[in-house]
């Protein structure tokens, strides 16, 4: 017997049974709950992250990815991204379920994964989603924070300047400039020469190099990379200080005061040793030419436990 249309709507799950009751004019069904549902402790699962394991972002474009999953207790999420390094480097880039990229670099392109966990009975439990990866395309985008803002160096010494460079499609063009020079990536001019792009750990991304043949301080200046292709491009500095090597003689003479310096700590360091030695030893001979004086002016002390003694001649 089917049950009432009503009845199953209700979302209740259980084991039912029906019994026939009321007049016989009538049908009425009664029903029990015998064993109503249960809260049982499970790992999460993922249910789903998207239909798209590959998305494709445009450079500077926002990009918004969903997780949802199920377990009990209610497991917390990560949204994490694997870098392409050696050591396997893993950035934890959201705690929520939702991630959202306000402004898309190629900081961000790489793998995904959405990590869900709970713990049942003290133990942690956790599931990883598939991998989404995500593609960044748009003009080149010089990182600021590679190579460091500046190089130092000895005056006669050689420098190499270096910076990480993005893109998608590769640059096309590729120039180091200085005050009125410019030398193209693969070129070079007396002490300068600049290197093709090498590829980068990362995708997409290469590696600019200038280097410079014993440096003086006419080098000491701001060198800019600029880099080009379809889409755009960009153009950052590095700064390079030239330093004037230290001498011989400045070398002679710091190690000289240093060593003065350290025959002056070790003199007075004995001189009060012996200072404090020596004045202990006349404290010590004054108290003991002070003992006579002191037992001599001492009276003798009649002991209260033995009877006074009687002088003959005066019975």
């Amino acid at each position: 017997m089917a049950l009432p249309l009503a009845v199953r709507q209700r979302g209740v799950t259980g084991d039912w049974t029906i019994r026939r009751a009321g007049p016989s004019s009538g049908i009425h069904l009664i029903l029990y709950l015998l064993d109503g549902p249960r809260s049982r402790s499970h790992p999460p699962q993922i249910k789903s992250i998207g239909s798209d394991r590959l998305t494709t972002a445009s450079l500077f474009s926002q990009a918004t990815f969903t997780c949802s999953a199920e377990g009990n207790p209610k497991p917390n999420y990560q949204w994490l991204q694997k870098l392409p390094t050696p050591e396997g480097t893993v950035l934890l880039r959201s705690s929520e379920p939702r991630l959202y990229i306000s402004n898309v670099t190629y900081d961000y392109q790489g793998e995904y994964v959405c990590k869900a966990t709970n713990v049942i009975g003290g133990t942690e439990r956790f599931v990883q989603s598939e991998a989404i990866s995500v593609q960044v395309v748009g003009a080149p985008q010089v990182l600021r924070q590679s190579g460091g803002p500046e190089v130092v160096v000895a005056r006669g010494q050689d420098a190499l300047l270096r910076l990480t460079v993005c893109a998608d499609p590769r640059p096309r063009r590729t120039a180091w400039e200085w005050g009125s020079l410019k030398l193209e990536a693969g070129a070079d001019l007396g002490r300068y020469k600049a290197e093709e792009l090498a590829q980068d750990e990362r995708e997409d991304c290469y590696e600019a190099r200038l280097h410079v043949s014993q440096v003086d301080s006419a080098d000491s200046r701001y060198y800019f990379l600029a880099v080009e292709n379809d889409r755009g491009q960009d153009r950052h500095a590095v700064h390079l200080a030239v330093r004037e090597p230290v001498s011989m003689a400045t070398l002679v003479s710091l190690a000289a005061g240093s060593l003065l310096l350290l025959l002056l700590v070790i003199s007075f360091t004995v001189y009060a040793v012996r200072r404090e030695k020596c004045c202990f030893a006349l404290q010590l001979i004054a108290a003991t030419d002070a003992l006579p004086e002191i037992f001599d002016n001492e009276e003798p002390i009649k002991s209260q436990n033995q009877p006074s003694q009687i002088i003959a001649h005066a019975l």
